[in-house]
């Protein structure tokens, strides 16, 4: 016996389903998302469209990812996480003017 074949299609319209039931399961009564195919450069692609949802539906999705967040423990605040990643990558010299071996160069 085989398997059923997956297609890209299928694959998107499962995960809209996925966030349909998403967002029923917290309260938002929303619209059914849909798969959209397009051609990209003679490739046909498969997109999830999720639903269009109202601004207090947004709102309130917001609120819902913000609290969620905030019981992993993360920082909501994308740009405060982004300078510390920056600044770690950047090494003890960030923002300082080196000689290009990581020296801190003279003041003239």
């Amino acid at each position: 016996m085989t398997s059923p074949v997956r297609t890209p299609y299928s694959a998107c319209a499962d995960e809209g389903a996925g966030l349909d039931a998403a967002l029923k399961g917290v309260g938002i009564e929303a619209p059914a998302c849909t798969v959209s195919v397009t051609e990209d450069g003679g490739v046909k692609v498969s997109r999830v469209a999720p639903p269009l949802l109202t601004p207090s539906q947004t709102a309130r999705l917001a609120r819902i990812v913000r609290a969620a967040r905030a019981v992993d423990g993360r920082s909501d605040d994308l740009s405060a996480r982004n300078a510390e990643r920056t600044r770690r990558s950047l090494g003890p010299n960030a923002g300082k003017r080196t000689d290009g071996s990581g020296r801190p160069c003279s003041a003239s």
